[in-house]
């Protein structure tokens, strides 16, 4: 049975499909159906982001995504990290939004939505020995600077 929950203390849907379950955030699943519509020059999901009308006009957005994608070839890049495109396979040095400094390998998701990734260690980016630390990179940085 497919059953969609509001979780408003952690800002997350939750769908549970099967056995499986499904979170994503309400602001993150609202930014994705945004860089999607604006890609697709369409108007935005409009409806109260935390509402299961919003859940549904934005999973309606990926799917038109998703379908654009396979007609036209093309990817949308609104999920990247501005600041990491063209850096990945590269090793970087940021300085994160809290004042942080840390480094790790810029990977790349595949898919029409690729995602830019933090690798801690350069193995997990070809498969093996893959760390589960390896995170979805920060949308932006106060730095950047390729150190290898």
């Amino acid at each position: 049975m497919n059953q969609l929950k509001i979780d408003k203390q952690k800002q997350q849907y939750i769908f549970t499909q099967g056995s499986g379950v499904f979170p994503i955030g309400i602001a993150l699943l609202a930014k994705r159906a945004k860089a999607v519509a604006q890609w697709m020059g369409v108007a935005e999901p409009k409806s109260k982001a935390g509402s299961f009308e919003h859940y549904t006009e934005c999973m309606a957005m990926m799917e038109k995504g998703h379908q654009h994608a396979k007609r036209t070839g093309l990817q949308c890049n609104g999920n990247l990290s501005p600041q990491l495109v063209g850096y990945e396979g590269a090793r970087v040095s940021v300085v994160d939004n809290a004042g942080y400094t840390r480094s790790f390998w810029v990977a790349r998701t595949l898919g029409w939505m690729p995602s830019h990734l933090e690798v801690d260690r350069l193995p997990a980016i070809f498969g093996r020995d893959s760390n589960e630390d390896d995170v979805l990179a920060d949308e932006t940085y106060q730095s950047v600077e390729v150190i290898g």
